[in-house]
């Protein structure tokens, strides 16, 4: 047998059947008339009514049409409310926030809490003995874009060691010759001077010291800068070697050559000793690359393995000195019977040399003083790497006694930004020291201005305030599920992987005296459970939640006797580095409050946008992550993470799958312990990594815009500048895009149209030219156009 569906409508009905396409974020097609339209139909169906025959409904102040058109006002006001009463009953077109968490509460997902922020502050403290720091302890921000300020205490008690105070980095000086010849004060050449240069054994360098120059630097020593005479050769001193290796040194003798020659430069005389070569003339070049000279006299202390200086018409070569002896001139004195031969010792200098000697106006200059070492000036900037290579500590480093040696330190420039490093610390009884950063310190974010402070005490504070011993009313066992208010809000929540929600509350709740235990859910619990739940508005106020006797424990009859301890202040928004100075309350022999790292982690409530894609996605994974949409859905929801993307990628080793999540946070580095989170969410064995996406930065991003006639420029500009550019609910915002995916130029320009006044997108110009049709940043990276993205 046929069904036929009845027809509820004729075709000229009115209001007429409404349809809703899908996907639709408003029900306005579900408003199905106004005014006009409901008082033209009605007027219209008069002459369908025979009992209205001969109402013409055409005369001024015709009581009919009054009511007709009051009717019309009714049902004006009654389908727009109708609409807006059935887009409240949907996720998608629900917009308040309350409304949206009452329809995920039937899926049984919690929207995210405002969460609370956490920082690393260093503490120095006076004195020689541990000064205790109690647990809750609180310090103070200053007030802050807008902001006013916040307060952050310590979760668990500490101890903090004037001997881990702090420590200065000593200066960082690389080990390389950077082209210009410097020395300590007193320790360098006088004008004027010979200077010879060694590298290792090897003679590298001999100039005249043309000018020796005090030089103050911006790494606070003073040095002395020496330039030398035109026609010095300092090529062979290369930028890059190892200035260590380099040995400076003043050639304190100038020697001529001998005089003592016969016609054709012919020496008179006898060489002394069998190693020399045999001397024909007063200078030369040996076959074997060995130069020599015969000075004008004798000097016992030249002596082989010692650097010189040969001078030729102004010009020095460094030579090194292989051997040297006495030589004899012998003469004749007189004539005939009255001849008398004398002896002129002189010196034989036998040196390496593989150039050309000739002539008499030669000049050695030898007998080298050492002079200081050289020196180079101290990086202007540190480094996790080069604090590895030079971990040394300046002077005196007070000796450790009890307090530990190893832990975390902060290291801050002369900003106030600094970075995080996990060490061990040797102080030496002479007042040496070093501070040997650990395998797994992090990298810093950025390099730190010299001179570099290394502070020992690290604790970790949370934002938020304690509320001691609250009262929150009476039991009473004759009801089921009791609940009560907290007065302040918002309740600090902080991350904790080991939850299911990845977080937990800040709260302690005692009854009568006894501590009850926090859960999730009250399903599955038990009448005698004494536990509690935390139902969160959206205003951010906290309600504490009881059993009913089946589901949890009822609370015992009493007076007053439900009392919490709990801490309230959380949001996004968070001071900037260096901005926490001072403690809430006075703490024994505190003398400063460092807070060189941005506070990280935080977040508003999440919003109402954010829950519509991830209640949904969350909830169909039922808590266990299997598919790529799972890891997704329980990425986008955890602590601190705004965007993420995942990726399946083959082991070849291991032969399965693993699991890559890239994520953007708000601040800080939550995928440590994202990744943890995930895999006690995943299956055995699955391997599940996380890290921070890669920002590609876009240099330029210039969006031109044509404004329609009759608009303001300046605020359409602007608008389409939110639009596209906000940091929140911008198109183009990191938390909007998709990590790795295209951007597309329609994609811009149909944003850009959606803003009213908008006439046309003109062009949208980048470094390379215009922006082509796609723009992809690769896996695990998305574009920052935020940075230098312009709206003209």
């Amino acid at each position: 047998m046929k069904y036929d569906p009845p027809t509820c409508c004729p075709p000229d009905a009115h209001p007429p059947r409404t349809v809703i396409q899908p996907g639709q974020r408003t029900l306005a097609t579900r408003q199905a008339a106004i005014f006009p339209q409901w008082r033209a139909a009605m007027l219209a169906a008069i002459g369908k009514h025979k009992e209205l025959a001969g109402w013409t409904a055409d005369r001024d102040g015709d009581l009919g049409v009054m009511l007709l058109e009051l009717w019309a006002y009714v049902l004006d006001v009654t389908s727009f409310y109708d609409a807006r009463l059935a887009e409240r009953a949907y996720l998608p077109t629900a917009h308040e926030a309350d409304t949206i968490a009452e329809i995920v509460s039937l899926l049984g997902y919690e929207p995210r809490p405002a969460l609370a922020a956490a920082v690393q502050l260093a503490l120095e403290v006076r004195g020689a003995d541990p000064v205790p720091l109690a647990g809750r302890t609180g310090f103070r921000s200053e007030a802050f874009g807008g902001e006013p300020p916040q307060v952050f205490e310590v979760l668990d008690p500490a101890v903090l060691w004037p001997q881990r105070s702090a420590w200065n980095l000593a200066p960082y000086r690389l080990d390389r010759y950077d082209g210009t010849m410097r020395f300590r004060p007193g320790e360098g050449p006088n004008r004027g001077s010979v200077v010879a240069v060694t590298a290792g054994d090897e003679p590298v360098f001999a100039g005249e010291v043309a000018a020796v120059e005090a030089e103050n630097h911006p790494d606070g020593g003073r040095y002395l800068r020496v330039t030398f005479a035109p026609g010095a050769d300092l090529s062979p001193l290369k930028v890059g070697l190892e200035l260590s290796k380099l040995r400076p040194s003043v050639l304190g003798l100038r020697a001529p050559l001998s005089g003592m020659v016969k016609s054709g430069n012919a020496v008179t005389g006898t060489p002394v000793g069998s190693t020399l070569p045999s001397v024909a003339t007063v200078s030369g070049v040996s076959a074997a690359g060995q130069g020599w000279v015969v000075l004008d006299a004798f000097y016992p202390q030249l002596t082989g393995g010692s650097v010189a200086a040969i001078e030729q018409a102004g010009t020095l070569r460094p030579v090194k000195i292989t051997s040297a002896a006495r030589f004899d001139h012998e003469i004749t004195v007189g004539s005939g019977s009255a001849a008398v031969k004398q002896s002129f010792p002189t010196s034989l200098v036998v040196f390496n040399y593989s150039g050309t000697l000739s002539g008499r106006d030669l000049v050695l200059h030898a007998l080298p003083r050492p002079l200081g070492r050289l020196v180079r000036p101290a990086e202007p900037q540190r480094d996790l790497a080069d604090i590895k290579v030079q971990p040394d500590l300046v002077p005196p480093v007070a000796a450790l006694g009890e307090a530990p040696p190893g832990g975390a330190a902060l290291a801050v420039g002369q900003s106030s930004r600094g970075a995080l490093l996990r060490g061990t610390v040797t102080a030496e009884a002479d007042g040496a020291g070093r501070f040997v950063p650990s395998e797994d310190s992090p990298a810093f974010a950025a390099r730190l201005a010299t001179p570099v402070r290394l502070l020992g005490n690290v604790v970790t504070a949370v934002r938020g305030e304690t509320v001691a011993r609250e009262v929150l009313g009476s039991g009473d066992a004759a009801q089921a599920v009791q609940a009560f208010t907290l007065k302040k809000k918002p309740l600090t929540w902080v991350s904790d992987a080991s939850s299911g929600l990845g977080r937990r509350p800040q709260l302690d709740v005692a009854v009568d005296g006894r501590y009850w235990t926090w859960v999730e859910t009250l399903y599955g619990t038990g009448p005698d459970d004494r536990v509690f739940v935390v139902r969160m508005g959206a205003d951010g106020t906290a309600t504490v939640q009881f059993g009913d006797g089946a589901t949890g424990s009822r609370l015992p009859s009493g007076v007053a006797n439900v009392v919490v301890s709990y801490r309230f202040g959380a949001g996004a928004a968070k001071p900037p580095p260096g901005a926490i100075k001072q403690a809430a309350a006075a703490v024994r022999d505190l003398t400063r409050v460092w807070s060189p790292l941005a506070p990280y982690g935080g977040a508003d409530a999440e919003p109402a946008d954010a829950i519509r894609e991830t209640a949904p996605a969350a909830m169909l994974s039922l808590g266990r992550a299997v598919s790529a949409a799972d890891y997704l859905a329980l990425a986008r929801a955890f602590s601190g993470v705004v965007n993420a993307s995942v990726a399946e990628r083959w082991d070849p080793e291991r032969l399965g799958v693993t699991i890559d999540v890239a994520i953007i946070a708000d601040s800080g580095d939550p995928s440590p312990e994202l990744a943890e989170y995930l895999r006690q969410r995943s299956a055995p064995g699955v391997p599940v990594t996380a890290r921070p996406a890669t920002a590609v930065d876009v240099p330029r991003f210039d969006v031109a815009i044509a404004v329609a006639d009759g608009y303001v420029a300046e605020a359409v500009l602007a608008q389409v500048a939110r639009a596209l550019l906000d940091p929140d609910h911008g198109f183009l915002a990191p938390a909007r895009l998709q990590i790795g995916r295209p951007v597309f130029h329609s994609q811009v320009v149909a944003a850009a149209h959606a803003v009213g006044g908008v006439a046309g997108v003109v062009g949208i110009s980048l470094v390379s030219g215009p922006m082509p049709a796609a723009m992809v940043p690769g896996a695990g990276a998305y574009f920052d156009f935020l940075t230098h993205g312009t709206v003209v």
